[in-house]
């Protein structure tokens, strides 16, 4: 089935949607004036009375042929009709609700059958004949195979939700080219197309991860007050981030968190972002380590570091006032204390205030002493949280017994290396009519080998295989009665998946035409309808051949000579030639040396790329489907 076609269908669908709410216009008849004296008072009255009904029939007119029109082009917007009607008939005759579903229709007549086998004029019958239209022999055997195909065609049937989602799956930047594996411009390139949700440029997404943390950049439209961006670490609270994503855990895919972050920005858009990752959880660090005398100086609200003995930084307190405790910092809104130590030797005696200067309190978890010298101050912000020391501050673990764990900071060691994918859904509401627009994206906290990976991935030698979770959005369709007039969309919602992957590096000194080569498959399709049904599916997705070197072929035999212009990333096609897709992705991980320590070569079991994250479009005849995935390194 010829895909531009089936595309043209979904564009046509929505065209003649909007087009079939329009109004029409009329026309005037003129009355004659044979003397020239215009019109006289009846005539004038009657000639009002034509010119409406006039225009009462040319307004008619023009809604029948509207009508006509998007019946032609939406041929299953009558039988969607026809088809509900019947089975409404149906359940009435089996006195059921309206809301019966397939399962208790069926039921119903096979319980008829086991109830009255014998009676062929049982009244229930009867009705059941007439509502689907058989003559007055049709046998409970035909009335269920007639019903059962009522039930075929009703569950084929047009979507409306899923007709919205079906262009901004199938075709995301919208220009009606479904096959653009030879992309040449960021306009014609689906997987990066700038419009979609979390794509900033090109060449990259409003997504990043680091050593830790999921960002996103998202820039927010605003109306006639122009746009602003946002950023937000994802699952962390940001008080200044008015439209910040809120976390919701999903469990477990493959060894994959899944979270989904959902946020409403200015009322009329929705934005539900879903992460898949596999960071490992942040590990604890024991005090002496973490506040070393080297690294302390780079720690949070902290200058330097002498035997553990930390000098705090006063005026990096306001951003990190939960690694401070103690009941002689104010607590109020707007407070501020001066802290002073007694001295009854003084002329006047001086009293104690605040605490004064040394007060036992935690800083980052681990208890102590608080100690300042000078002019020492502490004030809190509007929300009563600590924002400000004055004087000079430091702070004094508690000694730690030969027989007593050390003191550990929690949660502070992050994993480094890890991928993270997913995609983004944005529903926008404007004057009542509802566009969706879908973004995948695909990365990793180490790209393979940093600034050194030319170098590195022509290094590497034989072949590696990885395999991980994939997932997306979908949508269904279906050509209900052949008619070839452009398919309907009959369900639309997220999948799961599997992608297996094989990477083909270096041969030397034979090379193969595979070398430097990634290939694979996405399949066993998990699909889930918007409304939470499972859908079935026989889907499975080429992952055609995409290289990350530039081979250099013999003039003369046409075989690949030399490689060159390694890189960690590739694109390639998908499916078949005749509905290609797109994919792509990159190389994650350290570099692996070998055993002499070098970078030139590495050995066949060790130096590999630890992990593979991608996105990528598939089109089938049955659906389409916009995804990413992470796979690992198999073992």
């Amino acid at each position: 089935m010829n895909m531009n076609r089936i595309l043209w269908g979904f564009m046509t669908i929505a065209a003649l949607a909007l087009l079939a709410g329009c109004g029409g216009g009329g026309g005037t008849s003129l009355m004659v004036d044979p003397d020239g004296s215009g019109p006289r008072g009846e005539e004038r009255a009657t000639q009002a009375l034509i010119d409406a009904l006039e225009k009462d029939r040319d307004d008619e007119e023009m809604r029948a042929d509207t009508a006509e029109r998007e019946r032609d082009a939406r041929p299953t917007q009558g039988a969607l009709s026809a088809v509900n009607m019947t089975l409404n008939a149906v359940r009435s005759a089996l006195e059921l609700g309206t809301d019966a579903d397939e399962t208790a229709i069926l039921g119903a007549i096979s319980a008829l059958e086991r109830r009255n086998p014998a009676d062929p004029e049982d009244p229930a019958i009867a009705q059941l004949r007439s509502a689907l239209g058989l003559g007055s022999d049709a046998t409970l055997a035909m009335i269920l195979s007639s019903v059962m195909g009522l039930v075929a065609e009703d569950n084929r049937m047009e979507d409306p939700v899923a007709m919205k989602k079906a262009t901004a799956i199938a075709d995301p930047d919208g220009d009606m080219m479904l096959n653009e594996n030879n992309a040449t411009t960021a306009a014609e390139d689906d997987l990066n197309h700038t419009n979609r949700p979390g794509k900033g440029t090109a060449t990259s997404d409003d997504f990043s991860t680091t050593a830790g943390a999921v960002d996103t950049r998202a820039v927010i439209a605003f109306g006639d007050s122009g746009t602003t961006t946002e950023y937000d670490r994802l699952g962390m609270e940001d008080d200044e981030n008015t439209n910040e994503f809120e976390d919701m855990t999903e469990g477990m895919v493959d060894g994959f968190a899944r979270n989904k972050y959902t946020r409403t920005v200015q009322e009329f858009t929705k934005d539900e972002v879903t992460v898949f990752d596999n960071r490992d959880d942040p590990k604890d660090v024991e005090y002496g380590t973490y506040y070393s005398n080297a690294d302390a100086g780079d720690r949070d609200a902290v200058t330097s570091a002498a035997g553990g003995v930390l000098t705090l930084d006063g005026n990096d307190v306001a951003g990190h006032h939960d690694l401070f405790s103690a009941s002689e910092f104010p607590r109020g809104e707007d407070q501020m204390f001066t802290h002073v130590d007694a001295n009854p030797e003084a002329d006047p005696p001086v009293a104690e205030e605040r605490g004064g200067q040394t007060f036992d309190g935690t800083f980052n978890g681990v208890p102590g002493e608080f100690a300042c010298t000078g002019t020492c101050t502490s004030g809190t912000d509007s929300m009563g949280r600590l924002d400000s020391l004055g004087g000079t501050w430091t702070f004094t673990p508690d000694e730690v017994e030969e027989d007593e764990d050390p003191h550990m900071i929690r949660g502070v060691d992050f994993d480094a290396d890890y991928l993270a994918f997913g995609f983004w859904l944005q529903e926008t509401t404007v004057r009542g009519s509802t566009t969706y627009s879908i973004g995948t994206f695909a990365s990793g906290s180490m790209p393979f080998a940093g600034t050194n990976s030319a170098t590195a991935v022509e290094a590497l030698r034989g072949s590696a295989t990885y395999s991980g979770p994939a997932a997306g959005m979908f949508v269904m369709k279906s050509d209900i009665d052949g008619d070839n007039k452009g398919p309907v969309a009959t369900s639309a919602g997220k999948f799961t998946a599997e992608t297996t992957l094989t990477a083909n590096f270096g041969s030397m000194p034979t090379i193969k035409s595979t070398d430097f080569s990634i290939s694979g498959t996405v399949d066993n399709f998990q699909l889930t309808n918007y409304d939470g049904s499972a859908v079935e599916n026989d889907w499975s997705l080429d992952l055609n051949m995409a290289r990350f070197a530039t081979p250099t072929f013999d003039s003369g035999t046409g075989a690949i000579q030399s490689f060159a212009s390694h890189t960690r990333a590739f694109s390639g096609s998908t499916g078949s030639a005749d509905s290609q897709g797109r994919w792509e992705g990159d190389f994650y991980g350290a570099q692996v040396t070998d055993d002499a320590g070098t970078t030139s070569v590495n050995e066949a079991t060790s130096g590999y790329p630890t992990g593979v994250a991608g996105e990528f479009i598939g089109h089938f005849e049955t659906g389409h489907a916009i995804g990413a995935f992470g796979a690992e390194l198999d073992q």
